[in-house]
């Protein structure tokens, strides 16, 4: 595996923590105060860590002959995704009955299920069950690599992404969401199939840094003018489908695939690699447990508090997620 994809994976689980440190920020204080301003640039700033994602996971998977077998292509992803999303679905349900709602009788078994059946057992985790319907799909990807050539591959991964958009801006005016998680990973799949057509392609990387930069500066400043506008707390330039989010994600991954060269200790970013998805899966806990500490000093220093929350999460996440490694019994679930 090449330098850039453990040290991209490392850097985008770290944004994705920044992301969710940075939410209460933009949902709380009013829309141009100090500490909104700072949720909103963090949070574009890290909105492309999703799309990465999922890119990462297409570059290593679509046309590399991983799915020649299928009844081991399953059972091996059935293992890495499945299992886990099981696991930690009952533990978030478990959570936000006990710690968020502090044990509220109205939400009991039947809600609890819902929650599962749906794919919602908590905020993040709908990243894992878009995940298992694109796994699904994957040996279908690898036929439509197969069959064209990358200026086809190029031009129906375009269609895709401009579909995906305006399914996105059309939900936002007839609020309608697919409730069948199964079927999520079709909004995203252009971003797993790009992934591999990206690397493929020489792409300038000053076009990739300034068609980022302004994407970046289009979304802060979309964002402030649609939520003041509005008087709501509006996401919807924050989508990881939204137009903006999809040239940002795709620079960035652009950007990514260059620091081959210059990553001096790849050592280091390989043991820490591993560790992403168990991050990626516990750090709302410690986000949680910071944040019930760090609330009253929020309006009156922003700055501190952030950088206390981010680090303490992610520093904490990264910890369980080496401890659980090291546990044969618990080391598949993470």
């Amino acid at each position: 595996m090449t330098n850039w994809v453990n040290f991209c994976r490392v850097v985008a689980v770290a944004a994705i923590v920044l992301i969710h440190s940075t939410s209460f920020y933009f949902y709380t204080f009013p829309v141009g105060s100090k500490a909104w301003w700072i949720g909103n640039i963090f949070n574009s700033a890290a909105r492309w860590a999703v799309p990465v994602f999922i890119m990462i996971s297409g570059y290593l998977i679509v046309a590399r002959g991983k799915t020649q077998n299928l009844k081991e292509f399953y059972l091996k992803r059935a293992s890495r995704i499945a299992i886990p999303t099981l696991i930690w679905s009952i533990f978030y349900v478990l959570f936000f009955k006990y710690a968020i709602l502090k044990g509220a009788p109205s939400f009991g078994l039947s809600e609890a299920i819902d929650k599962i059946v749906t794919g919602r057992p908590y905020s993040h985790m709908w990243f894992l069950f878009m995940l298992i319907g694109m796994y699904l799909a994957t040996p279908l990807f690898d036929t439509l690599f197969d069959r064209y050539n990358d200026k086809k591959k190029f031009h129906i991964i375009t269609m895709w992404f401009i579909l995906s958009s305006a399914y996105t801006i059309a939900i936002n005016f007839y609020p309608i969401r697919n409730t069948y998680w199964i079927t999520w990973f079709i909004l995203y799949a252009p971003y797993f199939l790009a992934g591999r057509l990206i690397i493929s392609n020489k792409i300038p990387t000053y076009l990739a840094a300034l068609v980022g930069l302004i994407s970046l500066a289009t979304t802060i400043f979309g964002s402030y003018i649609i939520n003041i506008s509005n008087n709501t707390k509006y996401e919807f330039f924050y989508d990881p489908t939204s137009p903006l989010i999809i040239i940002l994600s795709i620079a960035v991954f652009i950007l990514f695939s260059k620091t081959n060269k210059i990553i001096r200790n790849s050592q280091f970013w390989d043991s820490l690699a591993p560790l992403s998805m168990g991050v990626f899966l516990v750090h709302p806990v410690f986000i949680f447990l910071i944040m019930e500490i760090a609330k009253p000093d929020i309006q009156s220093k922003p700055y501190l508090c952030l950088g206390i929350i981010w680090s303490f999460s992610l520093m904490s996440a990264f910890v369980f997620s080496y401890i659980i490694s090291k546990i044969p019994y618990l080391r598949k679930i993470a």
